[in-house]
């Protein structure tokens, strides 16, 4: 299983994962390092872990909090065009836990082209969601959000985000990545939105859309292609 981002998401779905009792093989790949302002979010971590990197405490947290059932690999790496194909092809699953639109296609994109299901999810203050995708049998994620949005779109960096609101959602990441692993197909395609605020929950089963470039009867992304990301490099 490869997580991408060691952050909220990937925090709380990496302890839902290790509490699962499952033998698994996890990579996780984040690039920076742990900081005491994020510590709310980022249950995994504590204030002994501040300034150390985040995938490779992570990866070390995961493999104890499971009793050693999990495998784990910490990469301090930046996901972006030259690596994120190659690192989808060689797991059964992606986790994909990033707070920036643009890595997100990305990750969406590279799934698709390695043939790996994927699970995305997403939260922006109290508000979160959340699907599954597997590649050429459901709808994905551009199905959905179509293309990285133009102009001003608030992450959940900029518009601040609930900590509780990111653990549910990145509990659920791993629950349907877990289910993807069991051979439970259906649980692709299906969007679940969480409100917080209200602690009211959703599920609505997306369409693929036959113009989507991605997985469209006529899909057009063939290849990673950087000036298709707003970003140079997408961040973690």
């Amino acid at each position: 299983m490869l997580v991408i981002g060691a952050g909220g998401l990937g925090c709380a779905a990496g302890i839902a994962l290790a509490r699962s009792g499952l033998e698994l093989d996890v990579t996780l790949v984040d690039p920076d390092r742990v900081e005491r302002s994020n510590l709310h979010r980022q249950v995994l971590f504590d204030d002994r872990d501040v300034g150390h990197s985040k995938a490779e405490r992570a990866a070390e947290k995961l493999h104890a909090l499971s009793g050693g059932a999990i495998t784990a690999r910490g990469v301090i790496d930046r996901v972006d065009v030259t690596n994120a194909e190659q690192l989808a092809r060689a797991h059964d699953v992606v986790v994909e836990g990033t707070d920036r639109h643009e890595s997100k296609f990305l990750a969406a994109d590279a799934a698709a082209l390695a043939r790996t299901p994927v699970v995305h999810a997403g939260v922006v203050r109290w508000a979160g969601w959340a699907m599954a995708s597997t590649p050429f049998e459901s709808a994905c994620l551009r199905c959905v959000f179509e293309d990285v949005p133009s102009g001003e779109v608030e992450t959940c960096s900029e518009a601040g985000v609930i900590g509780p609101a990111v653990g549910v959602m990145g509990a659920l990441e791993a629950a349907l990545a877990v289910q993807i692993l069991e051979g439970r197909r259906e649980v692709a395609g299906v969007l679940h939105r969480f409100d917080a605020r209200t602690a009211s929950a959703r599920t609505s089963r997306v369409k693929s859309r036959a113009s989507c470039p991605l997985c469209g009867e006529r899909a057009t992304i063939r290849a990673l292609d950087r000036e298709r990301y707003a970003a140079p490099a997408c961040a973690t």
